[in-house]
């Protein structure tokens, strides 16, 4: 073949291609890609064992509804038991039987002092008593109640000190959350100045050196003090787990076992142009940027650190909340093919964020001026907005159920919740925030199924943005602690945010999100990566799950028993003084070791899964 010919045939290739492109510009091509996203209500059937144990390991938690702290408290410990299957008793310190409850616990209860003012002399006397012939109990609040200050560890007591902040821990508790050191910004309280006994074991400290957490022997029992008000915050869910889980010689909570990044307004439009910080950094214009910098880095951490993303799309930026609302730009459309093609690339998931960035709610239902959002007109406009957007995705990709939808800003009407469920009859997961100060409008949720009958999920995020920062750090561990997952949210446009971005660029950005997934891979790389709709499955498996845990002296084994399990399911299980020797019906992995116990991982494929101990 002769040179000339050689480049006719070329020029022939680069036209022909050239004309393919254009092809495929101007026609839709949901026919030749489509996202694999389908309805998820799979209903999987679950085993029980068909004997449980009649002595099991149980919490009774002594509660008191006289005033909000102690509200807060029995809040803390029904959550606690709902999401690490413990099985927990309550009884209120008014009630009848509180002393036959206390009399029935056994050697494998746990008291759990859930109040702080209301103590008679019955009740430090029925306490005491437990304690000393080899119970365990934890107190859950500080309380200036000094017929107990031997009991619990303390030997001299100059009574409270207010504005105490910060936490450093002095031994372990668990994995990767000893490592963190909270500083003097969080967890302001008021604490009992204190000379502990000598035999009290310090767990963890203030900043300025009050003892915060203690363990001490009392009698044949042992007690876990907490000495300030950390626990009524739900934020430290995970911590409170373990202090209890510290007690005894053994002790088992369940996970679900998930780590789950979910990227908000993504896809979106782009905006158009140079950002001045952007284009300092790297001297390309936005649109360069994120294709090229942002999702390729994105792209790597996934791959690196095992990572699903689900993307929260939102189909333009306008403040259009009437009716006639404008078709989405040619351009936008461009930027939401890309990158949800990029995202479906590695297995990744649409939800929805909005027709715009308006959050769904009427006039008088949120501060709309400190926000700088518009209300929407009627429903129906609400209604209509979440059409546009349907028709635009199956436009893109085809048939696709969506799962997941995300209010702007976190801030939600009823009304549309109902817009997003009747658009979207497939979502199935509502995301919100999990702790802080709500806000009117603002969605604040539990991890848990919504009690209203609607069967949504709600999952609420517990840490966000790029930041390694204590507050980011200190969320991780206590939603791993507490339930065993991440749920930890970013943003495109956080670089283009001074606030929060910290006055950052995108290196020191990016560099500080990778040490926290690297933290993350370290101390817990046996968290499963999941989607948001991967999560509700696992919830839904996990949601009628009962757990019965026992330890058979006589064979020097730990058994564990399951009702109504979707196998695998998984534990955390701390043990005292021995370690794992072998286990039937399931798996192990030693997460942590100290001179006080030994943490594991526990996975259970049978309903009846026996550990037997060295």
């Amino acid at each position: 073949m002769s040179a000339r010919t050689r480049i006719i045939i070329l020029v022939l290739l680069i036209i022909l291609w050239g004309i393919g492109t254009q092809v495929l510009r101007m026609v839709s091509t949901a026919h030749f890609f489509q996202l694999n996203q389908q309805n998820i209500d799979n209903v999987t059937s679950k085993k029980s064992a068909l004997h449980v144990p009649s002595s099991y390991n149980r919490l009774l938690v002594l509660y008191s509804e006289n005033g909000q702290s102690q509200i807060l408290l029995y809040r803390q410990m029904k959550r606690l038991g709902r999401l690490a299957k413990l099985n927990m008793d309550f009884v209120n310190i008014s009630a009848p039987d509180m002393e036959q409850k206390i009399q029935q616990l056994g050697p494998e209860g746990i008291l759990v002092v859930a109040f702080e003012t209301g103590f008679s002399d019955q009740i430090n006397q029925l306490i005491s008593q437990y304690l000393y012939a080899g119970g365990k109990a934890i107190f859950l609040i500080r309380s200036m109640n000094r017929p107990l200050d031997q009991v619990v560890g303390i030997e001299e007591n100059l009574g409270y000190v207010n504005g105490v902040r910060g936490l450093r821990f002095v031994r372990p508790l668990f994995v990767g959350m000893d490592q963190v050191k909270v500083d003097k910004s969080m967890m302001g309280s008021s604490v009992l100045k204190v000379r502990l006994k000598k035999n009290a074991r310090l767990i963890a400290r203030s900043i300025n050196g009050y003892p915060l957490i203690w363990w001490v022997p009392y009698g044949k029992g042992e007690v876990m003090y907490l000495n300030s008000s950390l626990a009524n915050d739900k934020a430290n869910w995970g911590l409170v787990l373990q202090c209890i889980s510290y007690l005894g010689d053994n002790f088992v909570s369940t996970i679900l076992n998930a780590v789950v990044v979910d990227i908000d307004d993504f896809p979106a439009p782009i905006q158009q142009g140079k950002n001045p910080k952007i284009y300092r950094e790297y001297h390309m214009e936005n649109d360069m940027f994120y294709r090229y910098i942002w999702w390729s880095f994105l792209f790597n951490m996934a791959m690196k650190y095992d990572l699903k993303y689900t993307g929260l799309l939102i189909g333009q930026y306008n403040l259009e909340t009437g009716s006639k609302l404008p078709d989405f730009k040619k351009k936008d459309i461009e930027d939401i093919r890309y990158f949800g093609r990029k995202l479906a690339e590695i297995q990744g998931e649409i939800g929805i964020h909005g027709y715009n960035h308006n959050p769904l709610v009427v006039t008088g239902q949120m501060d709309f001026a400190a926000y700088g959002y518009k209300p929407w007109e009627t429903t129906h406009d609400m209604e209509e907005g979440l059409f546009k957007l349907r028709d635009l995705l199956k436009e893109l990709f085809g048939e696709v159920s969506i799962h997941t939808y995300v209010p702007p800003s976190n801030i939600l009407s009823a009304e549309g919740e109902n817009a997003v469920r009747k658009v979207f009859p497939a979502v199935k997961v509502m995301g919100g925030l999990y702790a802080g100060s709500p806000e009117k409008g603002e969605l604040t949720q539990e991890l848990s199924v919504d009690p209203d009958g609607t069967g949504l999920l709600a999952f609420p995020r517990f840490s966000s943005g790029y930041l390694a920062t204590t507050e980011n750090v200190w969320s991780l561990s206590n939603s791993i602690a507490g339930a065993g997952v991440v749920h930890h949210f970013i943003h495109p446009d956080d670089l283009l945010d001074e606030q929060r971005s910290h006055h950052q660029n995108w290196q020191q950005l990016s560099e500080s999100f990778e040490s926290m997934l690297a933290r993350i891979r370290t101390y817990y790389p046996f968290l499963r990566a999941m989607t948001n709709s991967d999560l509700y499955q696992t919830y839904q498996d996990y949601r009628e799950l009962k757990v019965y845990s026992h330890m058979n002296r006589e064979q020097n084994c730990l058994e564990l028993r399951y009702r109504f399990a979707v196998v695998p399911v998984y534990h955390y299980l701390r043990l005292r003084g021995k370690g794992i020797k072998s286990i039937k019906g399931g798996d192990f992995r030693l997460l942590q070791e100290t001179s006080e116990y030994k943490l594991y991982l526990i996975q259970g494929d049978q309903v009846n899964v026996d550990i037997f101990l060295k």
